[in-house]
């Protein structure tokens, strides 16, 4: 059977919601919580994973504390809502040691440092592209 190819796609938060909030003001349309419908099709997926009834697919979160600047770039024709800085960098290439380290989810130091009262395995210090330092990383414990 042939498999669908999917690009992946990067979703980036900041605060509360500034990427729904964005979406309504230019829409005019209320827009579901994206991190809600974001977990609930996880829960689908993994539920129906188990059962052998759906594809499966694979998802990398990375959650990292830093500065980031936003807002609106670009021109008439084409305008995004972005974020950009050495953090995003930092929580995108974070995000891409998911795979490899065979975890959805991961969290930086900073991340880490700024919890209280949750146990996460230290999976150590990872050179990423383009970033000078190590990075620690985190997982969530199993169970």
């Amino acid at each position: 059977m042939p498999r669908a190819k999917l690009r992946p796609t990067r979703l980036t938060t900041i605060g509360a919601r500034p990427l729904e909030l964005e979406e309504d003001r230019l829409t005019g349309s209320a827009q579901p919580d994206v991190p809600s419908i974001d977990l609930r099709i996880l829960r689908v997926a993994s539920r129906d994973e188990a059962k052998g009834l759906a594809p499966s697919f694979d998802v990398g979160i990375a959650l990292h504390f830093g500065n980031a600047a936003y807002g609106n770039v670009g021109s008439g024709a084409r305008l995004d809502y972005t974020v950009i800085g050495h953090d995003v960098n930092v929580a995108s290439r974070i995000a891409d040691l998911c795979g490899r380290l065979g975890e959805s989810l991961l969290l930086s130091q900073s991340f880490q440092c700024r919890l209280s009262e949750h146990e996460l395995r230290n999976l150590g210090a990872f050179a990423l592209k383009g970033i000078d330092e190590r990075q620690t990383v985190f997982a969530p414990v199993d169970g």
